[in-house]
């Protein structure tokens, strides 16, 4: 008897939190929404035939860096994808933030993230260099002005294909938002270039999946207990 209710417990939880179709916080996390108004050579965001902006994103220039060499390249756009990776597999449309030679600091993409306290969230994004053999620093960032709750570190990510990265991070509880994602690529004194897609956050099925069976053990011992 008690083996089945152990049981029947276990299963109500499960039904209660699947199936899971957790929802990207991240808008224009793949930078297709707008792609399609990028089309003269080679993407930039200020060229007069081209968008102006990435679409849901804000562009940042750090201190010591000046210049507008970011943008969108892709598959469906009617010209070479000169900032990404040797193989861009896997990916339609990406951003890439380029910094020449004579720059210094950083340039960046952010967005606000509507978050909850106390919560965890899964963040998935495919990260690359530009095939030029000149290397790129990168970061991706979620995190507000005194708090960082999720880094990838600075990396030197690979210039042969698109590398999907996947990981997980919490807010506290007196996590109070927003917070912005942000997606740096940093001046090393040559020219390079940093290419983002499939950005996205969502909140951990797991941590609902796990927080469920605890409500169903809690049920268990309580019918036990009566």
């Amino acid at each position: 008897m008690t083996f089945r209710i152990k049981t029947f417990t276990l299963f109500a939880a499960l039904a209660c939190v699947a199936p899971v179709h957790a929802a990207n916080m991240v808008a224009n996390g793949d930078f297709s929404a707008n792609a399609d108004d990028f089309t003269q050579f080679p993407g930039y965001i200020n060229q007069p035939n081209n968008a102006n902006f990435v679409q849901d994103w804000n562009f940042v220039n750090g201190p010591g860096n000046t210049g507008t060499s970011v943008g969108i390249n892709g598959d469906g756009l009617p010209f070479s994808q000169p900032f990404g990776p040797a193989d861009n597999s896997g990916v339609d449309n990406f951003l890439f933030i380029q910094n020449g030679a004579n720059q210094s600091g950083f340039k960046a993409f952010t967005q606000v993230l509507d978050l909850s306290p106390n919560a965890t969230y899964d963040i998935s994004f495919a990260a690359a260099v530009r095939n030029n053999g000149n290397g790129g620093l990168g970061r991706v960032q979620i995190g507000d002005a005194t708090t960082v709750y999720y880094t990838s570190g600075n990396q030197n990510w690979g210039s042969a294909a698109f590398t999907t990265f996947n990981d997980s991070f919490s807010t506290g509880a007196s996590f109070n938002g927003p917070v912005t994602i942000q997606l740096y690529g940093f001046a090393n004194g040559r020219d390079t270039a940093v290419a983002y897609s499939n950005i996205s956050v969502t909140p951990s099925p797991t941590a609902a999946l796990f927080g469920a069976i605890g409500l169903g053990g809690l049920l268990c011992r309580r019918r036990r207990a009566s």
